[in-house]
């Protein structure tokens, strides 16, 4: 704790403290243009169940290990977790963030050491998948299987509170958006008498406003947490704490994820600016010990020097898993005018009306964000252009030369085969591509000589985001529609990705519900609504503005 309060006194770069302004303007912004009027928020109220001790969680030299991994996904673990505290928990893909979440609810179990839970802790468990929910029920079903003796009237009100219509409650939870199955998951996780939640990515298929409103939330619930997310202004809004998961160690700093990336930083720029000091004076040393050691009236200086040599110490700079993704995407083909029109589509799904008459223009090179709140036809909408879902009435035209790379919101069904991860990205090569190209792509996308050969079954949700930015980096389109591509991406792999869209020469359409993603990315705003749709020039910054 020390080493990092003397370490946060050492000046923080100008760059840092630009970025921290930066994104608490935005803050500001788009605080200062929220209004009621807008839509209903979400509410809720419940108190938290506090049973447990101070101390809640502990592990004790834990240890694990998987088949096929060089290195342990937990190695040595010493780590607590005390009452109240609320922990981010970032890492790179693949680091074993989920395994510490299953770890500590007992579905998987330690190669050795222990976790000690506390009597009185009670758990609850968001699962990325939303696993606990029976996509057979429908909303009202999946509450009353939670709380039986809750009338139906009850209910209801309850999930109106949740943004629920009346004509929402009755369709199966299979059929719902992945945003609406979140906030039942979510519901059903805070109706549980737990007072200690496990949130693994909780702001996947969330709207913005229902961000903000699962921000307050957690804020105000006194529980304690682990939470896994790569939302930078979620963590900033909800932890108390955050723990840095690499190597199979883990570290907890004090304070939301901007003073964590200021510690950290700080940190290793002292360690490297300490050792330059070191190497420096070892240099000095040695060159005076050679210079002298000949003479022997001199002797005692040189077997000084060598002593001083001796007691200096080079402090250890802690290797790091953190690597990011080499994405480009090229056009094999440039466009030069309109790219889409779209005229009067409608689209309902068993009566229910989801989209109402969706007009575009589209030109080339625009970058169009789509928004709008959960279930209101986003993914419904990028499905339709592609061509997945056909339009009930209306008229979609692309440009002829067209060529559209697709980023789905949900991909398990492209990894269904059990195959390679090589064999499934030559499913994709081009007539010039070889084996060696295959190689390349899959290398610039973190996989390595021996990852390569694993099923792509086993592959984590980040993982898979990268083969499919692979897929698309072959196909080389001029038209990208992109449905969620930051979901189980870690920080590096978001930035990765920010920076190729942003150098993208061909027309993006996209959904996304990060912030400061949108906000960099958008030169047009579509937002969806009950009534159709509405279209704003302009990033998200100016459509917040319109919204005064």
């Amino acid at each position: 704790m020390q080493s990092m309060k003397r370490a946060n006194k050492y000046d923080k770069s100008v760059s840092q403290k630009h970025v921290m302004i930066t994104r608490a303007q935005r803050e500001l912004k788009w605080l200062k243009t929220l209004k009621p009027r807008q839509r209903q928020s979400l509410k809720f109220n419940l108190q938290s169940i506090e049973k447990s001790s101070l101390e809640v969680l502990d592990f004790h030299n834990a240890k694990l290990s998987f088949e096929g991994l060089k290195r342990p996904i937990i190695n040595g673990l010493e780590v607590g977790i005390r009452r109240g505290q609320k922990i981010g928990v970032v890492g790179p893909n693949g680091a074993g963030k989920t395994t510490l979440l299953r770890l500590i609810t007992g579905e998987i179990g330690l190669d050795s050491g222990s976790i000690d839970i506390r009597p009185g802790v009670q758990i609850g468990y968001f699962h990325q998948d939303h696993r606990s929910l029976d996509f057979l029920l429908n909303p009202v079903e999946q509450v009353k299987a939670l709380r039986p003796r809750m009338d139906y009237g009850e209910i209801r009100a309850l999930l109106g509170r949740f943004q629920f219509t009346k004509d929402m409650v009755k369709v199966p939870l299979g059929k719902l958006s992945g945003g609406e199955r979140a906030r039942i998951a979510l519901l059903e996780l805070l109706l549980g008498e737990n007072n200690m939640l496990l949130l693994d990515e909780p702001t996947n298929n969330l709207d913005i406003n229902s961000i903000r409103w699962l921000e307050g939330i957690l804020s105000a619930r006194k529980s304690t947490m682990v939470i896994i997310s790569h939302d930078r202004h979620f963590l900033n809004g909800v932890c108390t704490h955050m723990a840095d998961l690499d190597y199979g160690a883990l570290n907890v700093f004090p304070g939301s994820y901007d003073n964590f990336m200021i510690v950290a930083t700080a940190i290793q720029e002292r360690i490297r600016a300490d050792n330059a000091k070191k190497e420096e004076k070892i240099k000095d040393l040695k060159h005076f010990v050679s210079r002298i050691s000949a003479n022997a009236s001199k002797s005692r200086q040189a077997t000084s020097r060598l002593k001083q040599l001796d007691k200096i110490e080079l402090d250890d700079i802690k290797p790091s898993s953190r690597v990011s993704p080499y994405i480009i995407f090229n056009q094999s083909k440039e466009l030069f005018r309109n790219v889409l029109e779209v005229q009067n589509v409608n689209k309902s799904f068993d009566g229910i009306e989801v989209l109402k008459d969706i007009n575009l223009m589209i030109d080339t090179s625009s970058r169009v964000a789509i928004i709008g709140q959960n279930g209101i036809g986003k993914t419904t909408l990028l499905r339709t252009l592609y061509g997945e879902l056909e339009a009930d009435s209306g008229m979609i035209k692309w440009s002829e030369n067209a060529n559209i790379g697709y980023y789905a919101q949900d991909h398990n069904a492209d990894f269904e085969k059990d195959i390679s991860v090589l064999d499934w990205m030559t499913q994709f090569k081009n007539e010039k591509d070889d084996i060696q190209m295959m190689r390349s792509v899959l290398g610039k996308m973190l996989f390595g000589k021996e990852d390569i050969k694993k099923s792509v079954k086993s592959l984590s949700g980040g993982e898979k985001g990268r083969m499919i930015f692979g897929r698309l980096m072959l196909q080389k389109p001029n038209i990208l529609l992109m449905d969620e591509p930051t979901n189980h991406m870690d920080m590096e792999s978001i930035e990765a990705l920010n920076l190729a869209l942003d150098n993208y020469k061909g027309t993006l359409i996209f959904v996304s519900h990060d912030r400061e993603f949108v906000s960099s990315l958008s030169t047009k705003v579509v937002e969806l609504k009950e009534e159709g749709a509405h279209y704003y020039s302009g990033n998200y910054e100016d459509y917040l503005l319109t919204q005064l």
